[in-house]
């Protein structure tokens, strides 16, 4: 029953109930994430107090289903590259195919990589918002990705840039 809602939920009751802990200057907070946490990020800004910025480590400005077909195609070059067969390339082949059904409004599959079907669908929702609401976040960004990255490519950081353009927030990307 784990929903993307969830961990962003938890993740703002974290912050809400750090920013009550002596010590802690509550006007002072930032809140990053990698990956998928990378995802929470531009939501997080909108809904908890006393952040100050956001970090987005690795996060994709396209959609799951692009990000896995391009880390599918990633893969397939670099096993050609090493003279190896694909076949270990058929559960994220499988992967891509059910995350696709799963944006057209096919038959789910009960699990795509392990998680059900509607934790895809919540976390598609929340990765396809996160580009506006990067845009409209209320406080500075700073956007990293990394050439070693495999599963995000830095591919994505022009994208970000290009995305980010013209708003009244300084954000960065690096």
């Amino acid at each position: 029953d784990i929903s993307v809602n969830t961990f962003i939920d938890d993740a703002a009751a974290a912050l809400a109930w750090l920013a009550q802990q002596e010590g802690i200057a509550p006007d002072k907070l930032i809140v990053a994430g990698h990956s998928q946490g990378a995802t929470f990020v531009p939501a997080l800004t909108h809904r908890a107090k006393g952040l100050v910025a956001g970090v987005v480590i690795a996060g994709n400005y396209r959609p799951i289903d692009a990000l896995l077909e391009q880390q599918l195609e990633d893969s397939r070059a670099l096993l050609q590259q090493r003279n190896m067969g694909d076949a270990a390339l058929a559960p994220l082949q499988e992967a891509v195919s059910q995350v696709k059904n799963v944006r057209g409004g096919g038959m789910p599959a009960p699990t795509i990589m392990g998680a059900p079907s509607a934790f895809w669908e919540g976390w598609m929702a929340q990765a396809d918002a996160m580009p506006a609401l990067a845009k409209t976040s209320p406080v500075p960004l700073l956007i990293v990705g990394g050439t070693m990255d495999t599963n995000v490519p830095p591919s994505e950081l022009p994208l970000w840039r290009k995305g980010l353009q013209g708003t009244e927030v300084p954000h960065k990307v690096v």
